[in-house]
């Protein structure tokens, strides 16, 4: 008896003397529009710093009607989605939050439209990426080390998340970067918008034919090529994006080339934001950002080594924000195709390290909903 007694009692949980009691908050979700939200929706609650270990939640565990739902926290914020429509006006009184008994069960990827915190190689069936760029892989996120030299703004290389997106989204990396003085090297999230024309069978057919013809040898016949590329405007694009994607580099930096020079006479809308060292030896980076048409530079705006957050919010509307630089709302027109990460660089870069971590496509909401937190209650 004392043996089964004795074996009994090793094998129950043992609570570590530092373990914090458990306790239990309740979570209210308030509608502050008139419409309903619908259920799906991304919701952040901020933790008060009091209540939690250095300021983590990672041991929060948000439930909903006593049971646990897909969570995702950053310091003292917690990430998850609506598990239930929510009235206009209304409130949703059953959600709730655990803390204690170690790190909770994290799923972003079931509480974000894309989530990568890039700690490893890269996933083929999340990213698509240019051949060119070199990458380092670490535990504090993927490093880019290498950036392509003679690519531009126009032409860049880039590394792109493979998301279907929302017609209203929030494009969101968390980027840290070391840039030597002597080294020109620049980054930017983009979001691509569709042509405001569809082109014809004939149209596609003559780009292409005359993208083919930057692998000729014939100077004369490529000049040729190119002034009739330049005359094609916005619809030699496509053309000339494949022709970047060529095995030949040669052909691929004419194709840069080309593409620099026709996005300056007539550059096709987009939205970036981003960061440039303009050329080597200038102290600080500009901030340049790109709302449709419209280009504009901040000089001398960041440090060579620093973070930050950057990210771009498109309503449905068309309405753009590019939060980082803290601009009031302008509507750019187009539907986004995709969205990316440029790098580019006039000369190689080799002592560029741009650190990457915590990429994010969620939905846009207007007006999310406001997280009330409850009185306090311990769960014994």
């Amino acid at each position: 008896m004392i043996l089964l007694a004795l074996a009994f009692l090793s094998a129950l949980p043992q609570q570590s003397p530092e373990a914090k009691p458990a306790w239990r908050r309740t979570l209210t979700l308030v509608n502050r529009g008139d419409a309903p939200l619908p259920a799906g929706v991304q919701v952040s609650a901020s933790m008060p710093e009091r209540m939690l270990d250095d300021g983590d939640a990672s041991d929060v565990q948000v439930i909903y009607r006593d049971k646990p739902i897909p969570t995702w926290s950053r310091g003292r914020e917690l990430w998850f989605r609506t598990a239930a429509e929510i009235a206009g006006g209304g409130r949703d009184a059953g959600y709730a939050l655990r803390y204690g008994g170690g790190k909770a069960a994290r799923s972003p990827g079931d509480v974000f439209e894309f989530f990568d915190a890039v700690p490893g190689a890269l996933d083929p069936r999340k990213w698509e990426w240019s051949a060119d760029l070199g990458f380092r892989q670490t535990a504090r996120g993927l490093e880019v080390d290498r950036i392509p030299g003679g690519t531009n703004e126009y032409a860049p290389s880039s590394l792109i998340p493979r998301v279907t997106l929302p017609a209203g989204f929030v494009f969101e990396a968390e980027i840290r970067w070391d840039i030597a003085a002597n080294v020109a090297a620049s980054f930017a999230l983009r979001a691509d918008l569709a042509p405001e024309s569809v082109q014809d069978a004939g149209t596609r057919a003559k780009a292409g034919a005359l993208a083919k013809r930057l692998e000729e040898d014939d100077i004369e016949r490529r000049e040729e090529a190119i002034r009739e590329l330049l005359k094609m405007g916005a619809d030699a694009v496509p053309a000339l994006l494949e022709a970047t994607r060529s095995k030949d580099p040669e052909v691929r930096g004419r194709a840069a080339q080309v593409m620099s020079r026709l996005q300056e006479i007539e550059a096709p809308p987009a939205i970036r934001t981003g960061l440039s060292t303009g050329a080597p030896g200038d102290g600080n980076l500009d901030r340049i950002d790109w709302l449709g048409r419209s280009r504009s530079v901040l000089r001398k705006s960041y440090a060579r080594s620093a973070g930050d957050t950057l990210s771009i919010a498109r309503a449905e509307d068309g309405e753009t924000i590019l939060a980082w630089t803290r601009r009031r709302p302008v509507k750019v027109p187009g539907k986004v195709e995709r969205v990316r990460i440029d790098f580019w660089s006039p000369a190689a870069a080799s002592t560029a390290v741009i650190r990457i971590a915590h990429v994010i496509v969620r939905k846009y909401v207007e007006l999310p909903p406001v997280a009330e937190l409850g009185a306090e209650e311990a769960i014994r």
